[in-house]
């Protein structure tokens, strides 16, 4: 492997070189369908080798030795995706300036388009801001984990006052205007500039003017007890750790959940259905089983 990366980066680093390099020939150590390496697995081979006492010391060092070099090894392929993405960058400036002219020939414009000149119309125009804040009196944005920082700049715009701000998450909202809804766990799309950097920006934002505004969502109504038990022993320590934190699932009452699901009646629509062709058909009933979604 470190034969690899010699004789990728002998002769410079233009993209293909950096796409070589970042392509190293499989080898048992790595995930499957990956070039991540795995734990380290060889503890017990050492100790048959040489006992408990002599294989477990030698076991030790072995890891410890894998261990840098798997850290080493995930920094170095880190620094080849960040050149690899820096170089192709790099390569598109002309495409895309093609693709800028085109839209302004066409007099068209994408979705980046519209987000950027919705941002610099509520920046620069008071007037504009205003009248938008006015005819959205109430705004509801569901999944917030996945709304970018462009997009969340845009509704302070709308749902916050004209007064002096540093930046848009310090405007002053106005009460009762702005909705979010926001799950961290479910934060999928960074490829769009969603992170949860933002949403935490906002939630702090909103938290510092409304702190009695923030209310965590905890009632799941879509799984068993025993099932969320389980989930939040998996998740809850390692989400914990992370910055969004990590808040514990709870189900209905047992009670409740117990008669729900133990309830074999069921509402019955009867609709009378109109020049059906079906000589006698004058009505049909369907169940409607209610599950809470």
């Amino acid at each position: 492997m470190a034969r690899h990366f010699e004789r990728s980066f002998e002769a410079g680093l233009d993209f293909a070189r950096l796409w070589d390099a970042a392509h190293p020939a499989t080898l048992p150590l790595m995930r499957s369908k990956s070039f991540d390496l795995r734990e380290y697995r060889r503890r017990s081979m050492w100790k048959r080798a040489k006992g408990d006492d002599e294989g477990g010391r030698l076991a030790d060092q072995a890891e410890e030795y894998y261990a840098r070099c798997r850290e080493s090894y995930g920094a170095l392929m880190g620094r080849i995706a960040t050149a690899i993405v820096s170089v192709f960058s790099s390569e598109l400036d002309g495409l895309l300036a093609e693709y800028d002219t085109f839209k302004r020939r066409a007099a068209v414009m994408d979705f980046d388009d519209l987000l950027f000149s919705c941002r610099e119309v509520l920046r620069r125009y008071p007037e504009v801001r205003a009248a938008g804040g006015e005819r959205f009196s109430r705004i509801l944005v569901d999944e917030f984990q996945d709304t970018d920082p462009v997009q969340a700049e845009i509704l302070f715009l709308l749902a916050g006052t004209d007064g002096a701000a540093d930046g848009w998450q310090e405007r002053r909202l106005r009460p009762g205007q702005l909705f979010l809804v926001g799950d961290p766990k479910q934060a999928i799309y960074r490829f769009r500039a969603a992170d949860l950097a933002t949403y935490l920006k906002v939630r702090s934002a909103i938290n510092a003017q409304f702190p009695e505004n923030i209310l965590r969502v905890t009632a799941n109504f879509r799984s068993r007890p025993r099932i969320l038990e389980h989930i939040n022993d998996c998740f809850a320590a390692p989400l914990a750790a992370q910055q969004a934190g990590y808040v514990a699932l709870q189900g209905l009452e047992t009670t409740r959940t117990t008669a729900f699901h133990a309830s074999r009646t069921y509402p019955s629509i009867c609709c009378r259905i109109r020049g059906s062709k079906a000589a006698g058909t004058k009505r049909r009933a369907w169940s409607l089983r209610f599950a809470a979604a």
